[in-house]
């Protein structure tokens, strides 16, 4: 949080810290203030026969 300041909410979905899959970070608020943040960008996976795949 040093490195960007106030502005970490638009810093979090970036590309920079992206590790295995795409994220989209975004506020969840709580009477009109930032409660968390949460990944809303949900990814199903199924593992079978012995290879984990994403299901669409």
């Amino acid at each position: 949080m040093n490195r960007y300041g106030k502005d970490i909410n638009k810093k979090l979905a970036g590309s920079e810290y992206r590790t295995f899959f795409d994220m989209d970070i975004q506020p969840d608020y709580l009477n009109g203030k930032i409660s968390h943040y949460e990944n809303k960008k949900l990814y199903y996976l199924k593992y079978l026969n012995g290879t984990l795949k994403a299901v669409n």
